[in-house]
C-alpha cells in the first residue's frame, strides 16, 4: 500500500520550456507537455474536447509527433506590436470561436504554475530522444545549438522546475493580455 502512496499522479508530464527567436525582432516562448488521463484529471480528454468545440477537423491542432504532446508558443513582435499564440504550430486567431482554446491554455498554465515540485515528472527517455523535436514545434533543437554547447546541460535547463513555472506564468499573462485587448478591458 505504501508504494501506491509514493506514486505521483499528474495529467501533465515532461513539461519543458524555452525562449527563442524564429525571426528578427520577435521573441517566442514555448512550453511543451505530454497530457494524459489519470487520477488527478482528464487533461488529454479535456484537450481533445476543447479542440472538438473549436473545429470539426481534429487534426488541425494535432501535434505531428504525438496526439498526447501539446506545444504552446507565444510570439511577440515589438517591431509590429503584434502578439500571436500558436498551438502545435497552428496560429490560434483571437475570435469568439477560439475562446475555448485560450481558456484551456490559461487553465493549464495556471495549473503548472501552482504544481508542487514533486509533481514535475520528466522521463529521461523523453528528454533524451523526444524533447529535441517536441520542445519547439517544427524545430529540431540540436540543429540550432553550437557543438561547443553541452546538449545535456541545455536540455536540463529546459526542464528545470522553476524555469517551467516562470514560463507558464508568463504565457498565462500573455494570454490574459490578449484577452484584455480582445474584450477591450485595457
Amino acid at each position: 500500500m505504501d508504494k501506491i502512496n509514493n506514486v505521483n499522479f499528474t495529467g501533465l508530464r515532461n513539461i519543458g520550456s524555452c525562449e527563442f527567436q524564429r525571426q528578427p525582432n520577435t521573441i517566442s516562448k514555448s512550453i511543451s507537455m505530454v497530457l494524459s488521463n489519470d487520477f488527478n484529471g482528464k487533461d488529454l480528454s479535456e484537450f481533445k474536447s476543447v479542440i472538438a468545440k473549436v473545429t470539426p477537423d481534429l487534426d488541425k491542432f494535432r501535434n505531428n509527433i504525438s496526439s498526447e504532446i501539446v506545444n504552446v508558443e507565444c510570439k511577440s513582435s515589438g517591431w509590429h506590436f503584434t502578439d500571436a499564440l500558436y498551438l502545435n504550430g497552428e496560429e490560434v486567431k483571437v475570435s469568439d470561436k477560439n475562446l475555448p482554446i485560450f481558456t484551456y491554455i490559461a487553465k493549464v498554465t495556471k495549473k503548472i504554475t501552482g504544481m508542487p515540485d514533486k509533481s514535475f515528472v520528466v522521463n529521461e527517455d523523453y528528454k533524451d530522444f523526444i524533447a529535441n523535436e517536441s520542445l519547439v514545434y517544427g524545430v529540431r533543437l540540436t540543429d540550432s545549438i553550437p557543438q561547443s554547447v553541452s546538449r545535456l546541460n541545455l536540455f536540463n535547463q529546459f526542464f528545470q522546475k522553476d524555469n517551467v513555472k516562470n514560463s507558464a506564468k508568463q504565457i498565462n499573462d500573455f494570454i490574459q493580455n490578449i484577452m484584455n485587448k480582445y474584450f477591450e478591458v485595457v
